[in-house]
């Protein structure tokens, strides 16, 4: 009676899990309940691929050379990103302004500078994530740009995002082969490789790329310095969280702050014991993470004039004073002064959600949102994720917690913050589709207890058709989804280089109610040097700007009518103030 008891509230508790996590999604719900009829090949093959007689203990024993199968993993896996990013987005063109912003601050450093002075008559350049007043300069820190440098010089800026999400693959297989075996390192590389938001970053221009692969490569080396006793892990180790720092600090913070912890505590309890390699490490990683924090702090001091004061922090303060950590509107998150399209995205996003954002709304999105929508992006469709209460039935390692307070970290630093996109937790997606794994095999366990083998070939059909299934739908899927973004800019781009090849300034007028991701105002950082300069159309305002762009042709581009119209410049006083 227990037993059937038992095996009824597991039941439940999967149907739960299912509502939870995929809602209602037709297309899941369907996939899950059709897997069950993978029931009847596992049944027709169970004893070619799983003798009934033979203790298992991995649902990938029938697979030949496993050895292989990780280099085969690796390179699918950077040949899907190139296709879906090369042919989705013609070439890669970026789809957020997010990424623009990044590709504007590598191509600053790229020529040299860590910033232009600002343009003449800033009004006209407005564009997010950018600072026009006293500097010309993105709002991020400098660690992702800096990534981008080397693939920008090469005439292929998407190099670097492509190179680190595969190497990423890389670290956390051999991170995963070491702390428990290879059946769970390809599992999990071959389970990240293919799941949604890793595909997301690894084909865009955003940081999160850079991020993971950085901290799991100081976790890694971390970990060996004390295991084998290398001196040049510790190094490895300072340098990889040291740019994870500069890049996203406070993600770079919560993931790696419990193993910092307790190493540093590992450490001074050796130090007791009269062993001083452990501080040894501790030392030599602190040396090599010191330079970076140099670089972070002089970026700001050079920038803003002050070493804690940080370029996303004077971009909130002048244009999205309610873009910041906290529950609620605060009485100085309102503005006078901000363009049309910035006040748009300011009251209609940025103000209606951080207005809802209160402690108890916060609770509510991280329970209905932010945990099922992220263990969505972790392993879409595929359903493993349902046994991921099971991974916590059995003990833990040391390892296993440190990932696990991890992910915790990670949610709680932004448990603080309204925006409750899936990404903010990207960096912790590789570590839940660790405990997905184990969860996994923790419910092989429990059938090892039990005729069970019909449940395990069960699962090795499940888990490749799955694969399957992923590859065919959320594939095409995100294809179409970045082919959709990257029409509206390309059309755009080609309007405009079909207009002749001569320099061109081109003043944008947006149609009312703008979508903000539509961003046109892209421009270059060397203004002066760059073929086409994209500003705001500011009506009976545009000729003041004219007159400072002697030489080039003139544009009008209506977004509403789609058309892009020469014009001329007035009979005017020749000369350009910023008191024009």
């Amino acid at each position: 009676m227990f037993r059937h008891l038992r095996s009824l509230l597991f039941g439940l508790l999967l149907i739960f899990l299912v509502v939870w996590i995929y809602k209602f999604e037709l297309r899941t719900w369907v996939f899950l309940v059709v897997s069950i009829y993978f029931l009847v090949p596992a049944f027709l093959f169970r004893s070619k691929s799983l003798p009934k007689n033979r203790p298992i203990g991995s649902i990938i024993d029938p697979l030949p050379s496993k050895g292989h199968w990780a280099l085969a993993i690796w390179i699918f896996a950077f040949v899907m990103y190139w296709a879906i990013g090369y042919f989705a987005e013609r070439g890669f063109t970026p789809n957020m302004h997010d990424e623009y912003a990044y590709i504007f601050q590598a191509e600053t450093f790229a020529n040299g500078k860590l910033y232009y002075p600002p343009p003449v008559h800033p009004e006209f350049f407005d564009a997010f994530h950018i600072l026009t007043e006293k500097i010309y300069a993105s709002k991020y820190p400098p660690g992702h740009a800096l990534i981008l440098v080397p693939g920008l010089l090469l005439g292929v800026p998407m190099l670097m995002p492509l190179l680190l999400s595969m190497g990423s693959l890389m670290v956390l297989y051999f991170w995963v082969k070491e702390i428990k075996d290879q059946d769970f390192a390809l599992i999990s590389t071959g389970l990240l490789a293919i799941s949604p938001l890793q595909i997301q970053m690894a084909t865009s221009y955003l940081s999160h790329s850079t991020t993971l692969f950085f901290l799991l490569l100081f976790a890694y080396s971390l970990r060996n310095s004390f295991e084998r006793r290398s001196l040049g892990y510790p190094v490895i180790a300072g340098i990889a969280i040291g740019i994870a720092f500069i890049t996203r600090p406070l993600t770079a913070f919560a993931v790696a702050s419990p193993f910092i912890f307790y190493f540093f505590f590992l450490a001074i309890r050796k130090a007791r014991e009269g062993k001083k390699h452990g501080l040894k490490i501790i030392s030599l990683m602190s040396l090599a993470c010191f330079p970076f924090l140099i670089i972070f702090f002089g970026y700001n001091t050079i920038l803003m004039g002050s070493p804690l004061k940080f370029p996303w922090t004077e971009y909130t303060q002048r244009y999205m004073p309610a873009d910041n950590f906290g529950f609620g509107l605060t009485e100085n998150s309102r503005l006078e002064q901000l363009s049309p399209r910035k006040a748009d995205f300011y009251q209609d996003y940025v103000q209606r959600l951080k207005r809802d954002y209160t402690f108890g709304g916060a609770i509510w999105q991280l329970l209905v949102e932010r945990l099922p929508d992220t263990l969505r992006a972790s392993d879409d469709s595929i359903g493993l994720v349902l046994f991921l209460p099971l991974a916590f039935s059995l003990p833990m390692a040391i390892y296993e917690k440190l990932m696990l307070w991890s992910v915790i970290f990670l949610f709680l630093a932004h448990f603080f913050y309204y925006g409750g996109l899936p990404r903010y937790q990207f960096e912790a997606i590789p570590f839940i589709i660790y405990f997905i794994v184990r969860g996994t095999y923790a419910l092989l366990k429990l059938l090892k207890k039990t005729d069970g083998n019909l449940i395990r070939s069960f699962l090795v059909w499940h888990l490749l058709s799955g694969a399957i299934y992923v590859f065919s739908f959320k594939m095409l899927g995100e294809f179409n989804l970045k082919r959709d973004f990257t029409r509206y800019h390309s059309a755009f781009r080609d309007l405009v280089n079909n207009a002749g090849p001569e320099p061109k300034v081109i003043f944008v007028r947006y149609q009312p109610k703008h979508n903000y991701h539509f961003d046109l105002i892209n421009n270059e950082p060397n203004l002066q040097a760059s073929r086409n300069i994209f500003v705001l159309d500011l009506g009976g305002e545009n000729q003041k700007l004219m007159r400072c762009f002697r030489g080039r042709s003139f544009f009008l581009f209506d977004e509403k009518a789609w058309k892009l119209e020469k014009l001329v410049l007035g009979r005017s006083p020749a000369g350009c103030s910023a008191n024009d």
